[in-house]
């Protein structure tokens, strides 16, 4: 999509050739243009090279810019598709990353102005604009500091505005939009900054002035995106966790005291014996996602603490009388994150908190692939927080249900992206969740396809057993429900064993056989 010509084979005029003051470009312009449909491109060709121009910039250039487009902009009657055709390529390759902000609202206003003045420009200037939801590579690295997030920031601040602008102009803009913001997805193979921006950019015009008309379509494409990259993720490169732990309180393996720091302490019975009510839990350094390591003793991760510090704090653990209540020690650990230590007359804590690096290395082991797919999960789920504090999670959760129903429940081996649509039940338990159960429960009953109904059925199970957010009675009922299909399938049939014709029914039998044991168990 789009006008595309090489540099090299434009023959443009270089800057200095360019004479124009700034008035005589405005004046300039139309005639410009029209003598280039007559074949006389000299006047035109001087346009082209004062826009095609944009390294280094300096101030008179970037004046003499600045007044070119708008000048364009006040000429876009003028230009046509056929004849104007380099001209329409340079301004299309131009990047609103590499300029200030001056040249960026001219060129926004110019693209609106395009898109505005005939359909034929419509996909081109929305096209445009929607390349720049990603900055170039070479800016990759400045994202990091303030300079690169508050360029970030005036950049894709002006695109959304001008996205907005035509759509106000031309109402069908939207469904448009949709197909070349589609098309231009980045792939699972796209570097992670990069994917990471563009979904950004999806998930703002979700909630933004067009989520109403293209809301819908951004949340569907970004999980079939999140689907196709949890396909890609092998089982064995992920650390196997209890299914009867519930939501987001998954432990990592337990790790005992590390023979290392015996030998150096000595009384190793006696410091497990001391530290056995004590467990140690992480903290991720942007959230309130505790994770902890243990169960009965005190633990340490890979041997996070120096000799000292672990003596210091298993002297506290020891003889805590010696240290004064409400005391709270830290001690850096090798991880970039910290431990903390805090007494009061009844209870020691200890805390250790870990940077997301760490975690997401210890996961997946730097699996580039489940790398951007933790990125885009935490985007997403830091969006659907904020749309449940908007008061608009209900109708986003229309759109999960659409798209989970289309995409995750027959994705093939798909380990992480249902847990966006657990994270939102869990969000709203009486609404989201006991749709999203009674859902899964239509399905297995009613569907056609006996494929939907096992996934569904076991999509069902790994939600109940994990929802505890959900009232024990509501489980209850639903498993009910579930036995008494089952029952009445029974009666139906001819009593033969055939495990390939009632695979549907085994796999109901199944599931009620797992929810059973949590019922008769109180969950925690």
């Amino acid at each position: 999509m789009g006008v595309q010509l090489a540099a090299e084979q434009a023959g443009f005029v270089e800057m200095e050739n360019v004479i124009f003051t700034d008035s005589e470009l405005v004046h300039h312009v139309r005639d410009a243009l029209r003598a280039a449909l007559l074949g006389d491109t000299d006047n035109y060709n001087q346009l082209v090279g004062v826009l095609h121009h944009s390294e280094r910039l300096a101030p008179d250039e970037v004046a003499l810019l600045v007044t070119s487009l708008k000048a364009i902009t006040g000429a876009v009657s003028y230009v046509d598709v056929v004849h104007h055709h380099s001209l329409l390529s340079c301004i299309c390759g131009m990047s609103l990353w590499n300029y200030g902000p001056d040249v960026m609202d001219a060129l926004v206003e110019l693209m609106t102005s395009l898109a505005a003045s005939s359909g034929k420009y419509v996909d081109l200037c929305l096209d445009m604009l929607v390349s720049n939801f990603m900055p170039p590579y070479s800016f990759l690295e400045s994202l990091k500091e303030p300079r690169g997030i508050a360029r970030k920031d005036q950049v894709l601040d002006r695109v959304h505005l001008a996205l907005k602008d035509i759509a106000d102009l031309l109402p069908l803009i939207p469904w448009r939009l949709e197909k070349i913001i589609i098309d231009r997805m980045p792939n699972i193979y796209t570097k992670e900054p990069l994917i990471v921006i563009y979904v950004e950019n999806m998930l703002r015009l979700e909630s933004g002035p067009m989520g109403e008309l293209v809301g819908s379509m951004m949340i569907t494409a970004v999980m079939d995106r999140l689907i196709d990259l949890d396909v890609e993720i092998p089982w064995e490169e992920i650390l196997q966790d209890d299914s009867n732990k519930g939501i987001f309180e998954m432990e990592l393996e337990d790790l005992e005291v590390s023979a290392y720091y015996a030998e150096n302490d000595g009384d190793e019975d006696r410091l497990s014996k001391s530290l056995s009510n004590f467990k140690l839990k992480a903290k991720l350094d942007s959230g309130n996602d505790w994770r902890c390591f243990g169960k009965d003793t005190f633990s340490t991760v890979d041997k996070p603490l120096d000799r000292q510090a672990y003596r210091t704090v298993s002297a506290l653990l020891l003889a805590p009388s010696r240290v004064r209540p409400d005391d709270c020690v830290y001690f850096p650990t090798q991880y970039g994150g910290r431990l903390t230590l805090s007494l009061s007359y009844t209870e020691i804590n200890v805390e250790l908190q870990l940077p997301r690096e760490f975690l997401r290395q210890r996961l997946f082991g730097g699996n580039l692939v489940a790398e951007k797919l933790d990125s885009l999960l935490v985007l997403t789920l830091e969006h659907l927080k904020s749309c449940n504090d908007g008061g608009r999670l209900i109708q986003v959760f229309e759109c999960l249900l659409q798209s989970f129903d289309k995409t995750v429940l027959t994705a093939y081996k798909s380990k992480f992206t249902q847990f966006v649509v657990f994270y939102v039940c869990s969000l709203d338990p009486e609404n989201c969740g006991k749709k999203f159960a009674s859902m899964l429960a239509n399905i297995f009953m009613n569907d056609v396809y006996a494929e939907r109904r096992m996934s569904a059925v076991a999509y069902l199970a790994s939600y109940l057993s994990r929802a505890k957010f959900l009232p024990p009675s509501y489980v209850a009922t639903m498993l009910e429900s579930l036995v008494d299909w089952c029952s009445d399938y029974c009666k139906s049939q001819d009593g033969d064993v055939n495990p390939k014709a009632h695979r549907v029914f085994y796999s109901g039998c199944q599931v009620c056989d797992d929810l059973t044991p949590p019922l008769i168990i109180p969950r925690a």
